[in-house]
């Protein structure tokens, strides 16, 4: 059934959207953008504390040149290397059974 004013192959006008809707998205998009200055002021940014505190621990280590007093070298030991290899096989199920 039909309605008599309706063509079948014509589309309905999508119904335009209300002034609330409207304001919502409008408060989503300003809400996004202050977060998105928020985290790009808060990453760009500089603390003079931190700043600070290095440059009293570059000072410090500077003034003590001094190494500590290691001993005599002594020859022998161990030396123990790690060496990257591949897998002997990806899949145990299939390769390594």
């Amino acid at each position: 059934m039909t309605l008599p004013h309706a063509h079948p192959h014509v589309a309905a006008r999508p119904e335009r959207p209300s002034r609330r809707a409207l304001r919502q998205a409008h408060i989503r998009r300003l809400a996004a953008a202050a977060v998105a200055v928020a985290l790009l002021v808060a990453a760009c940014g500089s603390e003079p504390a931190a700043e600070e505190s290095a440059s009293e621990t570059t000072a410090g280590a500077a003034a003590d040149t001094s190494a500590p007093d290691a001993g005599d070298p002594s020859s022998g030991g161990t030396l123990v290397l790690a060496v990257e290899q591949w897998p002997e096989c990806v899949n145990p199920v299939t390769s390594c059974a």
